[in-house]
């Protein structure tokens, strides 16, 4: 298998990636939908019949895409799909709408896959997604459920975001041990991208940037004296200002209660490291395969 599809079921947004498994080194363009799949999940425990018609459109459009190309397609689902009550009820009809098989990951895969993907194996890695936060080492790999969008559903319910920071629990010796840290997710890439003034996204200059705790406290004062004016910036846009905030919290949050300070930013993220598996897996070979 030289070339492969996948998507990535995600909290806040469905992305999809086409790939060529032998070139590891490539950045590789992703299509990202934000549909918003976890939006309410913290008030009901359960995906909205909107959230999941937004969501498997995007899928499906993305499936087709795959399917024309006649590649293997591969989708996965991370924390929205797996915490929700009526979760696998979602997979089901992704299967019966697509054909594909959903693989929801764990929070610890979530975590493996996503530190394959960003990093050669050193240091840690943090993960800022739409619903879970994953921090990660050459020994200790950590999920908690928090994320921009439950945590913007959190604050909006009246519920204290500290009172979700609280929750992050790691081994004395985690951040102590881990001096290089790589950081990923929508929220890091569009941060950095606002902190280098990009007037649109691009990949490789937003791929190796450095975020020091300083621009983060920086660019998380200016985000918030911006308000509503969020949604007019040319990198944030109108799908992303109600929750880049809330984003930047979290990174901040994290950095300070590691003393971490400064992280590498990569665009290579869960996907990749993701792909890889299946490249290397004997089962990764026409699996998935698409006809619609």
């Amino acid at each position: 298998m030289s070339k492969a599809a996948v998507i990535d079921i995600g909290s806040n947004t469905i992305r999809y990636m086409e790939a060529d498994t032998r070139a590891a080194d490539a950045l590789f363009p992703k299509l990202i939908a934000v549909t918003r799949l976890a939006e309410g999940l913290i008030n009901t425990g359960r995906l909205s019949k909107e959230s999941i018609a937004r969501s498997l459109d995007a899928i499906k459009g993305f499936a087709g895409a795959a399917n024309s190309l006649n590649i293997p397609i591969f989708a996965y689902a991370t924390s929205a799909v797996r915490d929700a009550a009526n979760g696998d009820e979602f997979v089901e009809l992704i299967k019966y709408e697509t054909g594909l098989c959903t693989d929801v990951l764990s929070g610890k895969r979530e975590a493996e896959y996503a530190y394959a993907g960003a990093t050669s194996g050193k240091g840690g890695l943090l993960d800022i997604g739409g619903g879970s936060l994953q921090l990660v080492n050459s020994r200790f790999a950590y999920s908690f459920p928090l994320g921009c969008v439950r945590l913007k559903d959190a604050a909006n319910g009246g519920i204290s975001p500290q009172s979700f920071f609280a929750g992050i629990d790691v081994a004395d010796c985690f951040f102590a041990e881990t001096k290089y840290w790589t950081g990923v997710g929508g929220s890091v890439t569009t941060l950095a991208a606002f902190m280098k003034n990009l007037d649109r996204y691009e990949p490789e200059l937003v791929h190796g940037a450095v975020l020091n705790f300083e621009d983060v406290l920086k660019v998380l004062q200016s985000l918030e004296i911006m308000g509503d004016e969020r949604k007019n910036h040319p990198i944030i846009l109108c799908q992303r200002h109600d929750i880049i905030v809330y984003g930047a919290m979290i990174l901040r949050y994290v950095m300070e209660t590691g003393n971490i300070d400064k992280i590498t930013v990569s665009v290579k993220d869960g996907m990749e490291g993701y792909l890889s598996y299946i490249a290397g897996s004997e089962a990764g070979a026409g699996h998935n395969l698409v006809r619609m």
